[in-house]
């Protein structure tokens, strides 16, 4: 057992490096900014990004947080937005995302790049038919307008302004 942890961890810390010079090489191409939380804790990060152009919220930088399980990279990263979000598959309540590539099509060659362009994208193509935020996707679907409405109430209130 002690041997297995040993594997599990040198596993973990090989990969975080590879996710460390991912994300350098992504913010230099992107500007997106994707790093540890705190210096000697490699399994929490966070992304900071901006809002797509073409979705309502272009004009707003969001917070990600990220948290490696031990079993990474076989096991998918936890992610979740704290920047509180109006969005059909973004929960009101804790940021959870419901993103294919976070869960059952999860594969150990995907990066933190690649996730945080999934969210990006889905930031401007939601599901509405899998919903984890019930009154979010009926918006989507049938008030346009009042979705974007909240969509800037929130981004006024607790995202950051760009």
């Amino acid at each position: 057992m002690k041997r297995f942890i040993q594997m599990s961890a040198t596993r973990l810390l090989k990969r975080i490096q590879k996710e460390v010079e991912e994300c350098q090489k992504f913010k230099e191409e992107t500007g997106i900014e994707v790093h540890p939380k705190k210096e000697g804790n490699i399994q929490e990060w966070e992304a900071l990004f901006p809002g797509p152009g073409d979705s309502p919220y272009f004009g707003y930088l969001y917070k990600l947080k990220i948290h490696f399980p031990q079993e990474f990279p076989m096991k998918a990263p936890l992610v979740s937005f704290e920047t509180p979000m109006y969005h059909p598959n973004i929960s009101a309540v804790g940021g959870s995302i419901c993103l294919d590539i976070l869960q059952n099509q999860w594969t150990p060659v995907l990066t933190l790049p690649k996730i945080i362009l999934s969210i990006s994208s889905l930031l401007t193509d939601p599901n509405p038919s899998s919903p984890l935020n019930g009154q979010a996707a009926r918006d989507w679907m049938n008030n346009r307008t009042e979705f974007d409405r909240i969509v800037k109430e929130l981004g006024d209130k607790w995202a950051k302004k760009i």
